[in-house]
């Protein structure tokens, strides 16, 4: 099968993760298990985003009532795991449902965020933050889920990996210029959070209970590793609006998970967790490409 058609497959495939027919729901996600372990070394990045794209329904997929589709679930996340080169924390198949666990789901909230919002700057040992800001400009830099992905089409002279660079940012202007390259990473990494969050969110509105219960609580605990200014900027109404919604639900259980999680969404806005205090030079190093 050539890419483009098993690109399109993986895309109808993924369209019918969650069809109200069981049978369905669990085949679509069997097969795109199969095309992800067909897809040649050379293709891999043409059908990365979809699966980084898979990575949320499948987790929460896996807290369905249907045994069979929270079995299926974990098998394909970790067949995604393996095509991307992760290893899952055991706490990802865990039997019990999340809800009561929130330990265990709060583990799994930190291993997906840092992975799944890459920093460029990391990626490309980029020279300066102006050529960053050029590669984000163009058609081909795309933030999908969260993931930040710089396609390399610069220049040798853009990627300056020697020392010389080295030494100069070693110097009176190297502090300026790590700011900047920090508020432009910062800057990316905010919006992969909030995408995050936002399909998480989404399937808050599940009509099985089991996976609106889990999205709530993700959604709750995600809500710490957001930026404070990206926060203030676009403001938490439209999660604590969603939330609040759910404040009537018929089910006692739900209910609870909701009122935990706003308090949480309130408490990111009102308290940004405090980040970690880092030496200057530590600082310097961490800007210096590799």
């Amino acid at each position: 099968m050539d890419f483009t058609t098993l690109a399109a497959m993986m895309r109808t495939l993924f369209s019918l993760f969650g069809d109200v027919r069981p049978d369905v729901h669990c085949f679509s996600m069997t097969l795109f298990g199969a095309a992800i372990k067909s897809v040649k070394h050379t293709d891999k990045k043409g059908v990365e985003n979809q699966v980084l794209d898979s990575l949320v329904p499948l987790l929460l997929y896996s807290q369905d009532e249907n045994d069979a589709i929270a079995e299926e679930s974990q098998r394909v996340l970790t067949i995604c795991a393996h095509f991307l080169k992760w290893k899952l924390p055991q706490e990802v198949y865990c039997r019990d449902p999340l809800y009561i666990r929130p330990t265990e789901a709060g583990k799994i909230c930190r291993f997906f965020v840092p992975v799944l919002v890459r920093d460029p700057l990391k990626d490309t040992s980029i020279q300066n933050t102006s050529s960053v800001q050029q590669a984000m400009e163009k058609p081909r830099f795309k933030t999908q889920l969260g993931v930040c992905k710089l396609v390399r089409e610069m220049k040798p002279a853009e990627i300056n990996r020697n020392s010389k660079w080295k030494m100069t940012c070693a110097k009176k202007g190297a502090s300026a210029k790590c700011s900047e390259q920090h508020k432009v990473r910062q800057g990316i990494k905010c919006r992969g959070k909030i995408n995050i969050l936002a399909q998480t969110l989404m399937y808050s509105k599940n009509t099985k209970l089991p996976i609106r219960r889990a999205a709530v609580v993700f959604v709750g605990l995600l809500s710490k590793y957001m930026d404070q200014n990206e926060l203030s900027i676009k403001g938490t109404d439209w999660i604590q609006n969603d939330l609040r919604e759910m404040l009537h639900d018929p089910e006692p259980s739900l209910r609870i998970i909701v009122s935990q999680a706003l308090f949480r969404v309130q408490k990111a806005m009102a308290e940004p967790e405090p980040e970690p205090s880092v030496c200057w030079l530590r600082k310097l190093m961490g800007c210096l490409p590799t």
